[in-house]
């Protein structure tokens, strides 16, 4: 069982979410908090660096300036524990994400990275 079970729903998780580090960008953030966007910019880079627990370290402190409400922490903490294989991490926090984003618009991301694999195709 383990993460086998979770691969095909992780592998289209990756590619649903893969545009939301562009859109953690500070103007798309509600808050005007010098702290809580230097961590904005700290988790996507830690993300492109492959330095995953760093890129949920950043994000969590982020979350934790906006009181755990922050749809884009949460899903870049769920993007992060995909990459460590942490099924259980990704669930809950895409669901937090979900949970708390704006709209949904916020909700839906389209895909970056090149063609849509065969296991997302409906």
């Amino acid at each position: 069982m383990g993460i086998r079970r979770y691969a095909s729903p992780l592998f289209c998780l990756s590619t649903i979410f893969s545009l939301v580090l562009p859109l953690l960008s500070p103007q798309t953030q509600p808050s005007a908090d010098p702290a809580f966007q230097e961590q904005m910019r700290q988790g996507p880079d830690a993300l492109s660096s492959a330095k995953y627990p760093d890129a949920i370290s950043a994000f969590k402190k982020a979350n934790k300036r906006q009181n755990n409400s922050c749809a884009d922490c949460y899903l870049g903490i769920a993007i992060a524990s995909l990459r460590l294989d942490n099924a259980q991490e990704v669930l809950e926090n895409s669901d937090k994400g979900l949970h708390f984003a704006a709209d949904n618009t916020q909700r839906v991301f389209p895909q970056s990275e090149g063609e849509r694999s065969d296991d997302c195709k409906a």
